[in-house]
């Protein structure tokens, strides 16, 4: 098709117009011609220059003509791939359209004057028609679709005639949809007088954008809200008659619908009206409404609706009365729930016929807030049709006739600000459609709009009655001492500034012109000059100081205006990202100030302020009067939100973040979704270690998720004491099965998350990442951090250590910075921040924690409907906090990490969140009910009826949603299997002999058996201390032991696989030299293949070591037998009343190879470790040790090249085939 840009379905993007964009229509050849500048800005007078902005999506323009676009294969300015970033300011003209698309190829289409908007598109008026049979798509009288820009002031008179000719289409009279991913869309001060008719198909299944949550919407102002999109209605009107034929649309004079799926998708919509009827026929199910047909969550206040509304299931006979209803006055139908809330306040029907009911239908409206106006005589909430399932909100106040209904709406100072007394004597207008009189003779005044990045629009107003054709009037901008700009008052009828409408008084004239895109920095005054018969009879001037940003207080960070009002505190370190600042503040660290004594008004006004110089929002949510919102300029994110309880804003300059949150998700897979409380290695009432077992803990956390697209989100990770070498491995085994994975191919990690600093949530990743990372593909890291310089007393240095970890195995790791009020999703999971530790930052700018712990992050997680609520280690302050900012039944949960591994006692807030299912990270034997932390348990488990606990040992336990509830099952640990009965040893299996020590170089040349220990599975007798335990002998390290004043010692582990052992070396420790008679003297090695039936395998009666340290001494065995379990019992030291070795390491009597080609590592397989190794030594231009550098030489040319590491490539697949 000519001139079309083609939309891939599977990816929802435009093939590229070349760069000589030329249009052809009934032989009238158009090619993109650049416009001219003014002020760095592009002045739009004809259709060429309309198609330069097309090839130019990022610049700036001001429309100075009218212009009638000819085409009517029309292609839209800015598309998914290259979307219109920039501004065009209409300037009050007018771009005339006649598009006609008729396109049956399978596609996503965009149809609309603009395709794709990010930026803003301000005071435009589009006349014109649109026709459109298209397969599927996006059809918008101004735009297609908007994604995190804004559209105000604009006005639509286009007729849009739309047909989905083979599945879903939205049609909007200003814009078709609103899709931005985790962020919101912006429609302000905008009319659409333009009639809309759809034929509509009834198609289900259809996924991403275009179908998730969506069979097909209709809007007189926007079609659609995307799921996990928002968006922002206010000040608009909706005149246009809408009929839709056919299909399962939700229709609205407003909106037609959000997307039903995800609770962090949201529409509110502020002062609007519909005035246009809106007919369905042929309907197959769901809802036309006044104002938005389908709503999941968001707001509704101060809008009305005049428009008749019907739909019908035939062509005009019968009245639709299915399911819940089909027609309503306000909004069709909401099911809500405690994180999906709804405001409807303020909003009235007069319809002239009655509907199915005057407000709405809904269900659980408990979890909504209800305050309008319905006629008397009419239902105000439907209950008939669904008794069952469906509720009455909070019942409103009854009118019989207008002027009833303005004195009503009208009693409280909310509805007196909103609503106007109708000078027709109707119905209430809402405040901006009152017009403003100007009635003093010879008056004039400069009124100035914002129009983004640092300009404004001036507007130059003057009412008189003197003659015309005696009067001049002039406007002038100045520049210092010279004249910018001149331009003369032209008669007018009325003028529109934003949301106000000036017009004169009778008897009398409107003159006025317009500057539009002045930056700020350019001019010092405006000023309006009147003569008449030459005689100046008026003057005004408005100088640039007294209105461009001087108000408000001081923001001390760069490139932000000053805020309206308060009291501002120093700036705040909130800590940075992944790199690292043990040492000293980074480039990445995020700054917040507090601004306090400040109001919700104030903070409106200053994000209203932000967006009017060029800030684009990015995401926005709120909830319980708290309103939070992300911006974008340029490179940098900027996090801004208001905390009611406190009134206070807090600013933050987010140096951390480097992704959009929107970029991180995917297509949602087709699989399960379950959540892991995942057992690692507790400590059972021993106390915080043992003496025996030096892997495990009373303390860390780790918990998964398995994504619908089997990749996994992680939340923690426990200590070095539950990361040994076993416990690493299974975990890996854990995430292949889980995933359906095979063992060595790639576990994708969508997220890993960490609540806090604490070396018990965060050290396991670093060993888990460092050991197996070229089995993985880690895309982000979700944390926020507080900064070592700013509040260095808590952090672990296992934080550190994971952060550095990332950063070399991941360098293109993407990282998120959460602050409180996010809301995301991953694969339908949702996301939701509650508190970080910038909520308990003070007026001051000083951080009022005093326990680490309360810095932990707390998020609520949603799958498939059911919440979780993530604490981590949350204390007192953090409650405290929190049931501050948030009303109980919004933190109401399905489920509850309980913090601190139930250490903490929080009643109050566990009370709040009311779980049924709490998920403890520890043991019973540690937190439980007959633990010494009875109490704090209780205050879980009473909190809720019938609560359950879940500990998370000795089983791991697999959570998930089955028919709306929760269901669990549990998995056995690893650690099954590993341990065994100890056999009672007699030191009579120790013949009477003399046996030195062999050659330690002779037996290095074997392969070692290192590789086969379980170290967890290590057991025995009783150490000094609890660092240095029996295991530790197994560890692979010198620089640990083994010290006991109990003797015999026994220690007793297994291996992966029976192994024949043809000699051992044991290892002094690191103090021998000074402790002498500590080295072991007498001792037997047995195995076994059943751990009950044992046999000797060495015996040693006087080993004679000498009192040196770290020093290995080897040993052949007398009697060499596979086994898989092996027992150690030392029967004496060598003299000392105390015993202590470092190491015990088993050989075989392979000999190791001089090299293997390939192995650098020297560990007998040629692995991906091995390409690593090679590429850290070309990188790094290392000289390696001989045998490194023969067995990285395979092409043997005298040179570690890349060429090496294809060879070393090549031989790992062949290995694999």
């Amino acid at each position: 098709m000519k001139g079309i840009r083609s939309l891939v379905c599977l990816i929802l993007a435009f093939v590229l117009v070349p760069s000589n964009l030329v249009f052809s229509t009934n032989a009238q050849s158009l090619s993109a011609e650049e416009p001219t500048q003014s002020f760095g800005v592009y002045q739009v007078s004809t259709v060429e220059h309309l198609l330069w902005a097309a090839e130019h999506p990022d610049k700036h323009y001001v429309l100075v003509k009218d212009i009638n676009i000819p085409q009517t294969d029309w292609t839209p300015i800015g598309t998914e791939a290259e979307p219109f970033s920039g501004t065009f300011n209409g300037s009050g003209h007018s771009i005339t359209i006649s598009i006609e698309q008729n396109i049956l190829d399978s596609g996503i289409y965009l149809v609309g004057l603009f395709g794709y908007i990010t930026g803003t598109v301000m005071n435009l008026t589009v006349n014109g028609s649109i026709e459109a049979s298209i397969s599927s798509g996006y059809v918008g009288g101004v735009a297609a679709n908007l994604s995190g820009g804004k559209i105000t002031g604009c006005e639509s008179n286009v007729d849009i005639t739309a047909e989905g000719a083979s599945s879903i289409i939205h049609v909007g009279g200003i814009v078709g949809a609103v899709r931005s991913l985790n962020g919101s869309g912006t429609i302000e001060n905008c009319v659409n007088n333009g009639d809309i008719n759809v034929k509509a198909l009834n198609i289900t299944g259809v996924g991403g954008d275009l179908g998730s949550g969506t069979r097909g919407s209709v809007g007189g102002i926007l079609g659609l809200v995307c799921d996990t999109s928002g968006a922002y209605i206010t000040s608009c009107i909706n005149n246009g008659h809408i009929t839709v034929t056919g299909g399962a649309d939700n229709v609205g004079g407003i909106v037609g619908q959000t997307s039903v799926n995800t609770a962090a998708t949201f529409a509110n919509i502020t002062y609007c009206a519909n005035k246009g009827d809106i007919t369905g026929y042929r309907t197959e199910g769901e809802r036309s409404a006044g104002i938005i047909g389908y709503i999941k969550r968001g707001v509704i206040n101060f809008c009305y609706n005049l428009g008749n509304v019907i739909e019908y299931t035939d062509d005009g006979s019968t009245v639709a009365r299915q399911g819940y209803g089909n027609f309503y006055g306000i909004f069709g139908y909401a099911n809500l729930s405690s994180s999906n809330t709804l405001e409807v306040t303020y909003c009235y029907n007069a319809s002239e016929n009655p509907l199915e009911a005057e407000i709405c239908v809904v269900r659980n409206a408990s979890h909504g807030t209800f305050k309008n106006f319905y006629m008397e005589g009419r239902s105000e909430y439907e209950t008939e049709l669904n008794a069952a399932n469906v509720s009455t909100g909070v019942p409103g106040t009854a009118f019989s006739s207008p002027s009833d209904l303005y004195e009503k709406i009208t009693a409280t100072e909310e509805g007196a600000r909103a609503y106007a007394a109708n000078p027709t004597g109707g119905y209430p207008i809402l405040y901006f459609e009152k017009e403003n009189v100007i009635e003093n003779d010879n008056s004039g005044f400069i009124e100035i709009e914002p129009a983004g990045s640092l300009r404004h629009n001036l507007y130059f107003v003057f009412r008189s009655s003197h003659p015309a054709d005696r009067l001049q009037i002039t406007a002038t901008l100045e520049g210092g001492s010279s004249a910018l700009l001149e331009k003369e008052l032209v008669e007018s009828g009325r003028v529109k500034v934003a949301d106000k409408t000036y017009v004169a008084a009778d008897g009398a004239k409107l003159y006025t012109a317009a500057m539009h895109s002045i930056p700020d920095d350019v001019w010092t005054a405006a000023k309006i000059t009147a003569k008449f018969d030459g005689n100046t009879v008026f003057t005004t001037t408005l100088n640039a100081d007294d209105v461009i940003d001087k108000t408000g207080v001081e923001i001390p960070i760069e490139g932000l205006p000053n805020y309206p009002d308060g009291v501002v505190s120093q700036i705040y370190n909130c800590g940075p990202g992944l790199a690292n600042d043990q040492q000293s503040v980074t480039d990445e660290d995020s700054k917040m100030v507090v601004v306090s004594s400040t109001n919700e008004e104030s903070f409106i006004n200053y994000i209203n302020r932000l967006t009017n110089i060029g800030f684009n929002v990015i995401s926005h949510s709120g909830i319980d009067g708290n309103i939070h919102y992300g911006l974008q300029n340029g490179q940098k994110f900027y996090y801004i939100y208001y905390t009611a309880y406190s009134k206070q804003t807090r600013i933050i300059e987010d140096n951390s973040t480097n992704v959009l949150l929107s970029e991180l998700d995917s297509e949602i897979g087709d699989s399960n979704t379950e959540f892991y409380l995942y057992s690692i290695d507790y400590t059972h009432g021993e106390g915080q270690t043992t003496k025996t077992d030096y892997w495990q803990i009373d303390c860390g956390a780790l918990m998964v998720i398995k994504l619908a697209d089997n990749s996994l989100f992680i939340i923690d990770g426990g200590h070095e004491r539950q990361s040994s070498n076993a416990a690493l491995e299974a975990f890996l085994d854990f995430a292949y099965d889980i995933t359906g994975k095979e063992p060595g191919t790639t576990i994708d990690i969508k997220g890993w998350y960490f609540t806090h600093a604490h070396g018990d949530h965060v050290y396991f990743a670093h060993a888990f990442v460092k050991k197996y990372h070229e089995y993985l593909n880690i895309q982000a890291t979700y944390f926020n951090i507080p900064s070592f310089q700013t509040m260095p007393n808590g952090y672990d240095a296992g934080t550190f250590l994971m952060k550095d970890t990332f950063n070399k195995h991941f360098p293109d790791c993407k990282h998120v910075k959460l602050h409180t009020g996010q809301r995301f999703s991953l694969q339908g999971v949702g996301f939701e921040v509650l508190l970080t530790h910038e909520d308990m930052v003070n007026e001051s700018g000083t951080t009022s924690i005093s326990n680490f712990n309360d810095s932990s992050t707390i998020i609520r997680i949603t799958i498939d409907g059911k919440s979780f609520m993530i604490l981590g280690d949350t204390d007192t302050l953090g409650q405290s906090t929190i049931l501050k900012m948030y009303k109980n039944d919004t933190l109401k949960s399905d489920a509850v990490q309980v913090s601190h591994h139930g250490y903490n006692d929080l009643p109050q807030l566990y009370a709040a969140i009311a779980a049924p299912l709490a998920l403890f990270p520890n043991s019973e034997e540690n937190a439980g009910e007959n633990s010494g932390n009875r109490n704090k348990y209780l205050g879980v488990i009473n909190a809720a009826e019938n609560a359950t606990p879940l500990f998370a040992d000795p089983n791991t336990y697999k959570i998930y949603v089955e028919d709306g509830e929760l269901k669990y099952e549990t998995l056995p640990s690893y650690r099954e299997g590993l341990y065994f009965t100890i056999p009672d040893l007699d030191e009579s299996l120790i013949p009477v002999s003399e046996e030195p020590h062999v050659d330690l170089d002779e037996v290095l040349k074997y392969i070692s058996f290192s590789e086969y220990v379980i170290d967890k599975s290590a057991n025995g007798t009783e150490a000094i201390a609890n660092n240095e335990t029996c295991s530790l002998i197994l560890d692979g390290k010198t620089t640990t032991k083994f010290c006991t004043s109990t003797k015999p010692a026994v220690i007793a582990w297994k291996m992966k696989q029976p192994v024949k052992v043809f000699s051992y070396v044991i290892y002094t420790a690191n103090d021998n030299s000074r402790f002498t008679g500590r080295n072991p003297q007498k001792w037997v090695l047995c195995g076994s293949n059943d751990a009950e039936n044992w046999n000797v395998i060495d015996a040693v009666y006087a080993a004679n070591l000498p009192d040196v340290d770290y020093t290995g001494f080897a040993f052949k065995v007398d009697n060499p037998a596979e086994y898989q379990y092996y027992v150690l019992k030392i029967f004496s030291a060598a003299g000392a009343g105390v015993l202590q070795l470092s190491e015990i390491e088993l050989y075989s009597d392979v000999p190791k190879p001089a090299y293997i080609p390939g192995d650098l590592n020297g560990d007998g397989r040629v692995t991906v470790t091995d390409i690593v190794g090679l590429r850290g030594i070309i990188m790094n231009n290392e000289e390696p040790e001989k045998q490194v550098f023969d067995a990285g030489d395979l092409n043997k040319d005298g040179r570690l090249t890349v060429t090496d590491i294809v060879a070393i490539r090549g031989l790992i697949m062949n290995q694999d085939s």
